[in-house]
């Protein structure tokens, strides 16, 4: 019994042990950080080396810090020892937004996300074979705010099997991201107070003169700007339509013109015919041939009219969607009603959709229009060459902005064409019978009946388009 107690006593210093080391080690840690953002070292150096005391204290995680852009809202990597390289560079520059990865959602929302297992988890749906690929499966990112409110980043701890954390380590996640936002604080500091003292080396009154000069220009300049945007806007409003009417012409008038020849070649036959039959002159095999060639032209004449009837008839959607009939619903009920007409996809084709309680009012068939016309590009041209292929729609609420993400896990645009994808009958498909009006018509919707805006958002895979709604 003695010896018992013994051992567990022994066991119990061990413990008691190995936990002053690791509160020894992580106090050695944040000193040394906190030693390096005093002496003013680089950024990258200081969050670096926040990192590897990070993982000396904990060896199973491999830790990253990201910095955001608030112009751009794009995360980049700044400081990470032992994530690889190539996945570094996929998510240089990604966007924040609601379900973008771990830290692109810790980010935009300011909130701890916590990711037990990433082959699992909606929010990686973009990113789960990339990270997969990296030998990550779990992601615990803790957004790095700063006094004010600031967003500076993300402190992010992955682990390269499922795992979900303790009290322990939220503890030291959240200092270490607490420890974070002191360094970036302090550089901030820093370089305000030298831009500062580059602005107090010169004199008050050449300050004050030429403040007085740059006053007067930029109110030249924002006026000057302001014409220029009402012209520009004009005259891109003029160009669009002259294009579409043009545009629409032209390719009408190919179509039409077979289908008139085609009809011309038949009268002729079915003349020739009615001369044959009068003049009791009519072969069997004459009767044969000519019959013939009056189905071909007709076949003809016929296709070339339905495809110049597809033709009015997208514009003719357009007409009717852009009609001001406005009501109130809820997004998600509109998902759901989206993905349910699409129940006959092929099974290697699929749709996840997450979003907000969002009540809008709006013109609900233009929404449905645009969505439905993206899912169908993904699989008429993402997916093509593809055994299977996945569409993810989130959307979320700022303020009075409905922010909705598309994203397929498809070939992607090549950049060559990411300048052209909004222009009217541009086409990769013509020989197929793509008409090339399937974006145009949505950039159309969106700005002239949504009051909103899509953008094709770079992507490490396949194609994202940010969608914003504006209500009033």
């Amino acid at each position: 019994m003695e010896k018992s107690n013994v051992a567990i006593n022994d066991k119990k210093l061990l413990l008691e042990i190995e936990s002053l080391k690791h509160s020894s080690s992580l106090e050695q840690g944040i000193n040394e950080v906190l030693r390096m953002t005093a002496q003013g070292e680089k950024l990258d150096f200081i969050l670096k080396t926040l990192c590897e005391k990070a993982q000396l204290y904990n060896k199973d995680m491999i830790c990253s810090v990201l910095q955001l852009d608030n112009e751009t809202n794009t995360l980049h990597p700044i400081a990470s020892i032992s994530l690889p390289k190539f996945y570094c560079d996929a998510l240089d520059g990604v966007h924040i937004g609601s379900s973008v990865g771990s830290c692109g959602t810790a980010a935009y929302k300011k909130e701890r996300v916590i990711v037990e297992n990433i082959k699992t988890h909606p929010y990686w749906a973009q990113y789960r074979e990339l990270a997969l690929f990296a030998n990550l499966q779990a992601c615990w990112s803790e957004p790095i705010i700063g006094s004010s409110g600031k967003v500076f980043g993300t402190f992010a701890m992955y682990y390269q099997e499922p795992k979900a954390p303790t009290n322990k380590d939220l503890h030291f996640i959240e200092v270490s991201a607490n420890l974070a936002a002191i360094v970036f604080e302090s550089h901030e500091t820093q370089q305000q107070l030298l831009q500062a003292n580059t602005r107090l080396s010169h004199t008050i009154d050449q300050r004050n003169i030429e403040l007085e000069r740059a006053n007067n220009n930029l109110e030249k300049l924002l006026k000057q700007q302001n014409d220029d945007h009402l012209k520009h806007i004009f005259s891109e409003k003029l160009q669009t339509t002259k294009s579409l009417v043009v545009g629409l012409a032209n390719r009408i008038n190919t179509p039409v013109s077979l289908a008139l020849t085609s009809i011309g070649t038949a009268e002729q036959q079915i003349q020739k015919l009615q001369q044959a039959v009068q003049a009791n002159k009519l072969s069997r095999s004459e009767m044969e041939r000519t019959t013939s060639i009056i189905a071909d032209s007709l076949k003809l004449s016929h296709e070339k009219l339905i495809l110049t009837s597809a033709l009015l008839e997208q514009f003719n959607d357009l007409s009717t969607l852009e009609d001001n009939y406005q009501v109130t619903f809820e997004l998600d009920t509109l998902l759901n009603e989206l993905k349910a007409s699409l129940v006959n996809l092929p099974k290697h084709y699929s749709i996840e959709m997450e979003t907000d309680k969002i009540l809008l009012t709006a013109n609900k068939n233009a929404i449905w229009k645009v969505l439905h016309q993206l899912i169908e590009n993904s699989i008429i041209h993402g997916f093509a060459g593809k055994t299977k292929g996945k569409v993810f729609i989130s959307a979320s609420q700022k303020g009075k902005q409905i922010i909705i993400n598309y994203q397929d896990n498809g070939n992607g645009i090549p950049k060559v064409n990411k300048q052209k994808v909004f222009e009217p009958y541009f086409t990769t498909k013509a020989k197929e019978g793509s008409s090339g009006l399937g974006l145009p018509i949505i950039s159309s919707l969106l700005e002239t009946t949504l009051s909103g805006q899509i953008t094709l958002v770079d992507s490490p895979v396949g194609t994202r388009f940010e969608i914003i709604l504006n209500q009033r």
